[in-house]
C-alpha cells in the first residue's frame, strides 16, 4: 500500500531566531527531520511530501531533498497566503495559516493515506511503526499515535506535550492559569497577561486526556498541581455530557 509522510516545514522559527528545520542535532550533523524520514521509509512510507515556504525551497532542496530523492519519491508543496477558499481575506497577516491550511496546500499531490508530522519534532521508530499498522489495517480512518506522558517527559527542560484519549467519542478541555499561587479557571484576558502559566486540560471522568501547557519557569509540582485542577474542574461538565447522552439515548 502507498503510503505518504507529510511534512509540515514552513514554519518561520521567528522564536528560534532561523530554520530550525535545517539546525544540524545529530553526531554526523544529521536533522532531525532526517530521523523522521529514515523511520518512515523503514517503516513502508514511499513518498515524502514538504510542505515549505517557497522562499525555501532551494536551500530545503539542496539540504534536505537532494540526499533523498534516490530512495523515496518527494514531492515539494509550497503554502502561501493566497492559497485559501473563497470567501477568506488574508488581510495583513504574515505567518503561514497553520496546520489545517497546510494540509489543504498538500491536497493536490496526496492521494494515498497519509500521516502527518512537524519537521523539528523527534518522533522515534515505534511511532512510524505503529500508525503504519494501522494504515494496513484500516480503511478510511483518522488516527493518532499517542503515548503516556510520563514516558515522553525530560528532566532536561521543560516541554510542551498534548495527551489525548478518546472517551465514546468525546474530548473535554478547561483552560487554566495560575496567578499568585492560585489556579484560575478560565482566566480573563486581564488574568492571563498577568499569570506565569497557561495550561489547557482534555480528561474524561477517570483519565487526562490532552495537555498543552506554556509556563515561565514553574516546579513539577506546580506544574502537576495546574493539570490535576484541571482534571477535576472538567468533571461536573463531563458528568453533564454523560447525563444529556444517557436521557437521548446516544
Amino acid at each position: 500500500m502507498d503510503k505518504t509522510l507529510l511534512i509540515l516545514a514552513a514554519g518561520m522559527g521567528s522564536r528560534f531566531g532561523g530554520l530550525k528545520q535545517l539546525e544540524p542535532v545529530g553526531p554526523s550533523k544529521e536533522f532531525i527531520i532526517d530521523y523522521s524520514i529514515y523511520d518512515a521509509i523503514r517503516n513502508g512510507f514511499n513518498k515524502i511530501v514538504f510542505i515549505i515556504k517557497e522562499e525555501n525551497y532551494e536551500i530545503f532542496r539542496e539540504t534536505v531533498g537532494k540526499r533523498i530523492e534516490d530512495k523515496v519519491n518527494v514531492e515539494y508543496v509550497f503554502q502561501s497566503l493566497d492559497n485559501i477558499p473563497s470567501g477568506y481575506n488574508k488581510g495583513s497577516r504574515v505567518k503561514p495559516w497553520g496546520t489545517a491550511h497546510a494540509i489543504l496546500c498538500a491536497k493536490d499531490v496526496i492521494h494515498e493515506p497519509f500521516v502527518i508530522i512537524n519537521a523539528d519534532d523527534f518522533y522515534g521508530n515505534d511511532a512510524y511503526s505503529v500508525i503504519s499498522k494501522f494504515i494496513d489495517n484500516n480503511e478510511n480512518c483518522f488516527s493518532l499515535v499517542g503515548y503516556d506522558v510520563i514516558n515522553t517527559l525530560t528532566s532536561n527542560g521543560s516541554v510542551k506535550r498534548g495527551v489525548c484519549i478518546i472517551n465514546n467519542g468525546y474530548l473535554e478541555s478547561i483552560d487554566e492559569s495560575v496567578i499568585d499561587g492560585e489556579f484560575i479557571i478560565n482566566p480573563t484576558e486581564e488574568q492571563r497577561k498577568i499569570s506565569k502559566m497557561a495550561t489547557t486540560v482534555a480528561s474524561t471522568s477517570s483519565r487526562i486526556a490532552m495537555i498543552e501547557a506554556g509556563a515561565d519557569c514553574v516546579s513539577d509540582e506546580e506544574m502537576y498541581n495546574a493539570i490535576m485542577a484541571g482534571h477535576e474542574a472538567n468533571q461536573p461538565i463531563i458528568e453533564f455530557i454523560e447525563k444529556i447522552k444517557a436521557e437521548i439515548g446516544k
